[in-house]
């Protein structure tokens, strides 16, 4: 909760333009099987688009039993997430 009001203030109280970054509380698709993935000592750069440049993201994305949740073409409009991965 704390995160997502902490959004939508610097969002200027913009709900639907805070929660195309982040969830707000119990809509997450963390609580059914989603994790975030990341490269140590990337920081902060692991939740943008740099992200997928990395050797990390490049061999999880090969596997084939894992999937990005939030592509660059998804239909809710939520921005791309290359560290967000749901199970296939």
């Amino acid at each position: 909760m704390h995160l997502f009001l902490a959004k939508a203030i610097e969002a200027n109280g913009n709900l639907s333009r805070a929660s195309r970054s982040l969830a707000p509380p119990a809509h997450s698709h963390h609580g059914i099987g989603d994790f975030d993935i990341g490269k140590i000592g990337l920081g902060a750069k692991n939740f943008t688009a740099d992200f997928s440049q990395t050797a990390e993201y490049k061999k999880i994305a090969r596997l084939g039993y894992v999937d990005i949740r939030y592509p660059t073409d998804n239909l809710f409009g939520i921005r791309f997430e290359p560290w967000h991965i749901k199970i296939t």
